[in-house]
């Protein structure tokens, strides 16, 4: 199996556009880019290369009818590995469990934040126990699962995820035209919106644009567009990126890192594991509004200091997390996998 071609399906019942979603796609572009096939079991559509699209409406972990057509028709691929996407620390559990009993499975944390208390957690976590290979998108993301899991944190291992270069493609968005500080995702306090309206309020001088929102409006001194797919004109015009997310995502860093932007992100879970503080990118510790004032400003007042990091970033991305990067650990895991069996 080492260095052939092989079969793979994946599988996420994520509900929203977002983190998880996207990743997916990206992974879907690796495999395109190694020549594998693919199939994507969903309840959203993938909006990139694979052979088979299997939409579903499946509802977390119960064990529905739909969940058992959902994967039948996974395993009617034939896939020589799956790849199960969980969202959450007690999403996937079931799904993860059936197919890992039928076909080499990877189960792959994104995050380890709780969006809402799951009843019957710890019944969910024994099924993910069952998974042989379990992993995590980060050191820490993995350590917080596995301590909850009730598990040694060697258990779950690490595959640090990647992403392509947006496109830039030549369309009517308006964009500020002074200096821009650009933060992405949903408008939550889970994303840190209310940190990014602060510092909209406090610096002066720049135009703070949030990409994420359902509809185009004005949130005090923010300019909140609706979510887009093409973000490459967005990262492209901003002077910084800021990501002050109180739980992990780690799509968006990749991005303006690919694309030569200083990025200031929250110290939280492990984004110090792709951002060295003062090196490639500027870490701000906690809610303090002094010292995030203190991170941006202190960018958007020196030229120099934005290309110093942001030249930095891009290397480290060309290293680390570039799609072929990302390729390269991605099919190595899933070959071993696949022939371990």
């Amino acid at each position: 199996m080492l260095g052939c071609l092989m079969r793979i399906a994946h599988f996420t019942t994520t509900p929203v556009p977002g983190g998880v979603q996207r990743m997916v796609e990206t992974a879907c572009r690796a495999h395109a880019a190694a020549g594998h096939d693919v199939a994507v079991s969903s309840v959203r559509r993938v909006a990139a290369p694979h052979r088979r699209a299997i939409r579903h409406r499946v509802d977390g972990n119960r064990p529905t009818a739909t969940l058992a057509w959902a994967l039948l028709r996974t395993l009617a691929f034939r896939a020589d590995v799956a790849v199960v996407h969980a969202g959450s620390p007690t999403e996937c559990a079931l799904p993860a469990m059936v197919l890992s009993r039928l076909l080499p499975t990877v189960l792959l944390e994104h995050s380890f934040h709780h969006p809402l208390a799951s009843p019957g957690e710890e019944r969910l976590y024994a099924m993910k126990r069952r998974v042989p290979n379990w992993m995590a998108v980060s050191r820490a993301c993995a350590d917080r699962v596995a301590a909850n899991a009730g598990v040694d944190a060697t258990r779950i291992g690490v595959l640090h995820n990647g992403a392509p270069r947006p496109v830039n493609e030549a369309d009517d968005t308006e964009l500020p035209s002074g200096p821009m500080v650009l933060g992405v995702g949903r408008p939550t306090a889970d994303k840190g919106f209310d940190r990014f309206c602060n510092l909209a309020d406090t610096i002066e001088g720049a135009g703070f644009v949030w990409v994420g929102g359902d509809k185009a409006r004005r949130v005090g001194s923010v300019d909140l567009r609706p979510w887009r797919e093409k973000l490459g004109p967005f990262y492209d015009a901003a002077a910084v990126v800021v990501l002050p997310y109180r739980v992990e995502g780690f799509l968006v860093l990749y991005e303006a890192m690919a694309c030569a932007r200083p990025v200031v992100c929250r110290r939280v879970g492990g984004f110090d594991e792709m951002i060295e503080d003062g090196v490639d990118g500027r870490l701000v510790a906690g809610d303090d509004p002094r010292s995030w004032t203190a991170a941006v400003a202190g960018l958007l007042g020196s030229a120099s200091e934005r290309e110093r990091l942001g030249q930095a970033a891009l290397r480290r991305w060309r290293r680390d997390f570039s799609l072929e990067a990302y390729g390269r650990r991605l099919h190595e895991l899933l070959e071993t996998v696949a022939s371990s069996r």
